[in-house]
């Protein structure tokens, strides 16, 4: 299999995988990163009519076509995130068993 082959079948879409704990932990781990950061960015859109401040330097007005552009940023980058793409489920004895 040549390397592009390689890499093509590690990218594949799964359905289904299992793991141990440890697996579990870090993609447990994955998952609450990447909703403080969507609360984080939901946050600062939610308190639009606020002024933004990024450090000493960069300073938005509330309502300046800076202010809006950054926003309409967040909310792009909140759209281009999306869902946290792996749900986590305990496994059934049923599907243990089998």
């Amino acid at each position: 299999m040549s390397a592009n082959e390689q890499f093509a079948e590690m990218f594949k879409p799964a359905t289904q995988a299992t793991g141990d704990e440890e697996m579990m932990r870090v993609v447990l781990r994955a998952q609450e990163y990447h909703q403080q950061v969507r609360d984080q960015i939901e946050g600062i859109i939610a308190m639009k009519d606020k002024g933004i401040r990024l450090g000493e330097e960069s300073q938005f007005e509330a309502g300046s076509d800076l202010h809006k552009g950054f926003l309409t940023g967040l909310q792009i980058a909140l759209h281009l995130m999306g869902e946290f793409p792996i749900k986590v489920e305990e496994a059934c004895d049923a599907e243990e068993d089998a």
